[in-house]
């Protein structure tokens, strides 16, 4: 299974404000909170192959109505305004939009088929598409890198991949809660599962300092650490929240 697809599954992200300034008008920039986590995650040894230990950069954004995730290659845009998901591969210069309902739909469509027939992507993403979560708050509170923290239990269910997270959340950084569960599970619902799963990690409230995760994947085990290591304010244009000019747009929702 590749690695990017459970990183994509099982990341869980955290973003903040937008207002305008700049070098642009007022309507053309918005001042957006960049949030940085890097994430070391260990190799793992698969039936036919070895994938060695990684460490990937993942920076997430959030504004009013409008959230942006880049990680893998590729980034992951929430436009609340419009009610638009758009996923672009920057490697191939291409990126497929849909509603929020079409995309649920399309995943839901997916979850229901079990005829086999579909692409080796597919295939491979319809074994996560049932599933289920479970939240504990610990009530265990401190200081790390300055910033309060509670830590929080997360155990997630995608098909038949697990995953056990330890997160330390911090409720310092100023975030939009309901933008930043429908940034990061915009269908969840529309999954076997979705609905009680998204209600249980609506309970989740702050953003991941440290976090540490463990993926049990076809009976193998893939240890994670994450650190948040930027938390600032950046000035962007409002084009940051569409996809780059001269990008062909698909209709493969798999890529």
């Amino acid at each position: 299974m590749p690695r990017p697809m459970i990183a994509a599954i099982a990341a869980i992200a955290a973003l903040a404000l937008l207002a305008g300034c700049g070098g642009e008008t007022p309507e053309t920039t918005v001042t957006a909170r960049r949030l940085v986590t890097v994430t070391v995650t260990e190799g793992i040894d698969l039936p036919g192959q070895t994938v060695p230990t990684r460490t990937d950069t993942t920076t997430l954004w959030l504004g009013p109505g409008l959230a942006r995730r880049d990680a893998h290659g590729g980034s992951y845009i929430v436009d609340t305004h419009r009610d638009l998901l758009t996923m672009i591969d920057h490697r191939d210069r291409t990126y497929t939009r849909n509603t929020t309902a079409a995309v649920a739909g399309q995943l839901a469509a997916l979850a229901r088929d079990t005829t086999g027939t579909g692409s080796r992507q597919q295939r491979q993403l319809q074994s996560l598409l049932d599933v289920g979560a479970r939240v504990t708050d610990t009530g265990e509170t401190g200081t790390i890198d300055g910033y309060p923290v509670r830590r929080w239990i997360v155990e997630q269910q995608f098909g038949r991949q697990r995953t056990t997270s330890e997160l330390w959340l911090t409720t310092a950084i100023d975030v939009d809660y309901a933008l930043l569960h429908r940034a990061t599970r915009p269908a969840l619902a529309a999954l076997p599962g979705g609905e009680d799963a998204v209600a249980e990690l609506r309970k989740l409230r702050g953003v991941p300092v440290r976090s540490s995760a463990v993926i049990e994947v076809m009976g193998r085990q893939t240890p994670s650490r994450s650190r948040l290591v930027t938390a600032d304010l950046d000035t962007v244009p409002l084009s940051f929240f569409a996809p780059p000019e001269g990008y062909t747009e698909t209709d493969q929702l798999s890529q």
